[in-house]
């Protein structure tokens, strides 16, 4: 297991807190605005972005329609303020709403998670998805899966794909990603 932190927006010395998480050696910054009930463009997480970008990344819960914190175009927003911040959309960037995140996040410094999506999308539509943006930006298990693991990585394994892609989404790009050579 690679350990990541957290911050909540609200939160006091959160600038302090993202160097500790640094100095403590932790892997990224997972954040869930939807149950912390924050926006991810919120300004409060600025210094955040700020001191992790180009260091590690920060993974987001991604596109419950429910909820306006966590819509594909605040992500956009704060990639285009942070050029250099790495983050990690979960569930295809878009919980359910895979295919405005992939409208929006294309072209973005942006990977995605394949967590808890795959039992929601339509037949091919995770295959497409990562023919089209290529298998180095997707990742299996940065999320946290909301069902059982075993579950989700035999729907994961149905897809059709080649072997040297679910290489790079089972374990190469976050290999790579984490710096964990």
């Amino acid at each position: 297991f690679i350990g990541f932190g957290t911050v909540h927006a609200a939160m006091e010395g959160i600038a302090e807190e993202t160097q500790r998480i640094l100095e403590l050696g932790l892997r990224g910054i997972k954040m869930h605005p939807d149950t912390q009930a924050f926006a991810i463009d919120d300004p409060r997480l600025f210094p955040v972005y700020e001191i992790i970008q180009g260091r590690i990344p920060v993974i987001l819960h991604m596109g419950d329609h429910r909820y306006d914190y966590s819509q594909p175009a605040r992500l956009r927003k704060v990639l285009e303020q942070f050029p250099r911040l790495q983050a990690i959309a979960a569930h295809f960037g878009g919980y359910q709403m895979h295919r405005l995140a992939a409208e929006l996040l294309h072209d973005k410094n942006c990977f995605f998670d394949v967590s808890s999506s795959l039992m929601f999308m339509e037949s091919g539509v995770a295959e497409e998805y990562i023919r089209h943006y290529g298998a180095e930006r997707f990742l299996f298990g940065t999320d946290f899966p909301m069902w059982d693991s075993v579950d989700e990585l035999k729907r994961f394994m149905a897809v059709r794909l080649c072997e040297e892609e679910r290489e790079k989404i089972l374990f190469k790009n976050a290999e790579n990603l984490l710096n964990l050579k």
